[in-house]
């Protein structure tokens, strides 16, 4: 059993935590998708308690920035750990995600 989350700390703020594995993932992507595409039109996520595991988290992202385009919202991501920066990098897709 994982012990990752999405936990709305206001309207907007948004915050993961745990590890972000293949297991994970699927539920996380769905009530994040409603968190973001209900909510305000930017959505800020904190990603300081977040562990990513493979390239699961680094989908989920993705799959959460293109929910948002699509509802006409914004979403930044919040403290990235810096694993993450450099698989973004090397993955040529750290300007996209939107880190603030």
């Amino acid at each position: 059993m994982d012990s990752a989350q999405i936990l709305e700390l206001g309207r907007g703020d948004l915050k993961v935590t745990g590890t972000l594995s293949l297991s994970s993932v699927p539920r996380l992507r769905d009530k994040g998708a409603l968190l973001i595409t209900g909510g305000p039109d930017e959505s800020r996520v904190d990603l300081s308690d977040a562990l990513f595991e493979g390239s699961a988290g680094l989908a989920l992202l993705i799959s959460w920035l293109r929910l948002a385009e699509a509802a006409d919202k914004q979403i930044v991501y919040l403290n990235p750990p810096e694993r993450l920066r450099k698989i973004a990098g090397i993955s040529d897709i750290g300007e996209i995600l939107n880190f603030g």
